[in-house]
């Protein structure tokens, strides 16, 4: 049965970026002035025949060593890779301007080429595209002849080992800026490629990992997140959404999902109390929350499973993750820190993020998330947890954190949860239980805790303030350390305008001050030279 999920514009745009592999060696087929700008791999190779299009791509790319550009019409250039030569092929808006007959043939090489994946982008159906003889493209070149659509192609037309994802209603307007009436549709086709990968019929054999996703009005965003957990290419998984007594249309999107995912939804009580539903529900050996709005990457959970397999003596393991924006568009990439629990705990840093995997004996050692703590019960239980065993770094980006005014971590700044981090460092030093490094550094882990709880404290400035003075008060060589976190500290104390004039005048001494500190240093290298001469 062929996979075909149909989407609105804005959603396709946003969905699709979930389904994209970063790889490090990509065939780029036809690209004209524009390649994919999904990821940068290592390795871009542009497979292009209009001249002036390549011409473009050299005077973009010519200082990237890690551009290649064949100038070379499609049919000739895939006979000359040799078979699972490249990881990925794009063909994005390309196979339309070939004969059916070509197309079908240029997917079938690029299926022998790659090793992990195909992409396909085309219009839904034939949609006209003419141009007279010396006319202008879109992009006002003259490779109008190599925009020509020559077929048209529908789902139908690629077997069911395809993933196909279409809208109806894409382009809005024609190429030469024409509006469509109605839309013309348009869809994806990938074919995920990677060998190695464990097949449907062993899925019993594999591990089962439960998949937690807490919802509270989240709707707009929440399809998004389930797509990404119903599309990775691991095959023993189980879906677990509960509504947190939502008011928006939560509901109506998860009856879509009847029967592919199990969902309940119940009265409001709050993120940590619905995580523990949740982990009271999951059947899995490993087990993993991910937040309404906070979407896997491809590939997120096979890669995690193959980790703590080679790794079986770890309770928790977490990827790096990327930053988006309430488009879905990358914003930014964390690189993790590898583990110490020390670390987390004095510096009151949660190395932990989105898209972390946890073994069930966690549960059982550690218990479930604290209902005490409303804000901060995800990095309570990971400082609780670490009491018990090992957590490892996933070397890889597998996991999203959406940044956006709604979200809890945004949302939740104030005095409330500046407080929560207080009670927590409390809580956690008044366990009996604790090993002589761990109340090693509990001064520094206070003062931390009430630094990071003034940040947290948003407009209570005075409750800010005081959070400030306890940390000094609790560590003060800590912090004198780390004196260039200071004007972050102010911003959160002076009103607006004051601060965007201490923040101007730190620009200006900024640079002095450092300059300053070089010669101070050169000064003393200089003198301790002059002492071993003399």
């Amino acid at each position: 049965m062929m996979n075909i999920q149909w989407f609105d514009r804005d959603t396709l745009r946003s969905t699709i970026r979930l389904w994209i592999k970063e790889v490090d060696v990509v065939l780029d087929i036809g690209c004209g002035i524009r390649p994919q700008g999904f990821f940068k791999p290592k390795l871009h190779i542009f497979c292009e025949p209009c001249s002036e299009y390549v011409n473009a791509l050299q005077r973009r790319f010519w200082e990237s060593p890690d551009v290649i550009i064949l100038q070379t019409p499609a049919q000739q250039a895939v006979k000359m890779f040799p078979d699972k030569s490249v990881d990925s092929i794009f063909m994005l808006d390309f196979i339309e301007h070939l004969d059916k007959e070509e197309g079908k043939q240029v997917i079938a090489d690029c299926e022998r080429i790659a090793r992990k994946q195909v992409v396909v982008f085309t219009p839904l159906g034939f949609v006209a595209q003419e141009y007279e003889a010396g006319e202008s493209d879109a992009w006002g070149l003259h490779g109008s002849q190599w925009q020509i659509h020559k077929s048209g192609w529908l789902p139908e037309d690629f077997d069911e080992s395809w993933t196909i994802l279409a809208s109806t209603t894409y382009h809005l307007v024609s190429a030469k800026g024409e509006t469509f009436d109605p839309p013309a549709g348009a869809f994806w086709a990938i074919k995920n490629l990677q060998t190695g990968k464990p097949s449907l019929e062993k899925a019993s054999d594999l591990p089962l990992v439960s998949i937690i996703t807490p919802a509270y009005n989240r709707a707009s965003y929440l399809e998004e997140t389930i797509q990404s957990v119903l599309t990775q290419d691991y095959p023993n998984i189980e879906y677990i959404v509960l509504d947190d007594g939502s008011t928006d249309n939560t509901r109506e999107v998860l009856e879509r999902y009847s029967g592919r995912i199990i969902w309940e939804t119940h009265p409001n009580m709050g993120e940590t109390r619905t995580v523990n539903k949740g982990f009271g529900l999951a059947k899995g050996e490993i087990i993993a929350v991910v937040n309404s709005d906070d979407p896997l990457l491809p590939g997120a959970v096979s890669t995690a499973v193959g980790f703590m397999q080679l790794n079986k003596d770890i309770l928790v393991a977490y990827p790096d993750w990327n930053y988006i924006d309430s488009n879905s568009v990358t914003m930014g990439h964390m690189r993790v820190p590898e583990y110490d629990h020390l670390y987390m705990l004095k510096r009151h840093h949660c190395s932990v993020g989105p898209g972390a995997f946890i073994c069930r004996k966690a549960l059982d050692l550690a218990g479930m998330r604290d209902p005490d703590f409303k804000y901060v019960g995800d990095f309570e239980f990971w400082l609780r947890l670490g009491l018990y065993g090992k957590f490892a770094r996933i070397p890889r980006t597998l996991a999203t954190f959406r940044v956006h005014p709604d979200s809890a971590s945004v949302a939740a700044k104030g005095k409330a949860m500046a407080d929560e981090h207080i009670r927590m460092i409390r809580k956690f030093y008044s366990r009996p239980d604790l090993p002589p490094e761990v109340i090693g550094v509990r001064a520094e882990a206070f003062s931390w805790a009430h630094w990071v709880a003034g940040l947290a404290a948003g407009s209570s400035r005075w409750a800010a303030l005081w959070h400030y003075i306890k940390a000094a008060a609790y560590h003060p060589r800590s912090l004198r350390k780390n004196f260039h976190r200071w004007p972050v500290a102010v911003s959160t104390l002076a009103p607006r305008p004051v601060f965007a004039v201490m923040q101007w005048g730190w620009h200006l001494v900024r640079p002095m001050i450092i300059k300053l500190r070089s010669f101070v240093r050169r000064s003393s290298r200089l003198q301790e030279t002059e002492n071993d001469n003399g």
